[in-house]
């Protein structure tokens, strides 16, 4: 988190989170499920840090105690999402149109966010550092504004499968979320 810019203190069964004087818990359990503590409200910058936090946390492999509010659909890369590696990504008829400013802080410009736009039809994306959920080493992350049970159910051309597919066919590892017991 501190590659994001972050301020991190931790304690024994978490710690918490800063940026830009704004803070936010984060309790890790024994089953290493995340919770995360002060940030329910939306519309405040409590409720963005939180999920900007949720995102590295389930990239790293943190299970989410009940159903992640940022996203459940985030894959592991190994090589930095830049703009760059994001065109060559794109599925055929795709636009990335990139957010403008992410923050003040220059590292997270590192990390690309925007939206994968295909006619009317638009996804976000969230990219980060992580932690490799086998090696430990850091790798990064793409997170997308949907749904993992999403895949699969739509015709096999939906632009969500397209996604899926450009991004597994670059090596990304999807990771799994959610604890089974919000199923």
């Amino acid at each position: 988190m501190q590659r994001m810019g972050f301020i991190v203190h931790q304690s024994t069964a978490g710690g918490s989170v800063e940026q830009s004087n704004t803070k936010v818990r984060v309790a890790i359990g024994k089953d290493g499920s995340a919770t995360i503590y002060g940030w329910s409200f939306p519309w405040t910058k409590r409720r963005k840090l939180g999920m900007e936090v949720e995102r590295i946390l389930l990239a790293s492999g943190a299970k989410a105690f009940c159903k992640p509010h940022s996203t459940n659909l985030i894959y592991q890369v190994a090589e930095l999402p830049n703009s760059a590696w994001l065109e060559k990504l794109k599925p055929t008829n795709t636009d990335v149109i990139y957010a403008h400013n992410i923050g003040n802080n220059l590292a997270k410009k590192d990390y690309p966010c925007g939206s994968f736009r295909a006619g009317v039809e638009s996804i976000h994306f969230w990219t980060g550092p992580a932690i490799d959920l086998e090696t430990k080493a850091p790798i990064y992350f793409i997170a997308l504004d949907a749904d993992v049970g999403r895949l699969g159910f739509r015709p096999p051309d939906s632009f969500l499968n397209s996604l899926d597919s450009s991004l597994t066919g670059k090596g990304a590892k999807r990771v799994e979320a959610q604890c089974k017991l919000d199923r």
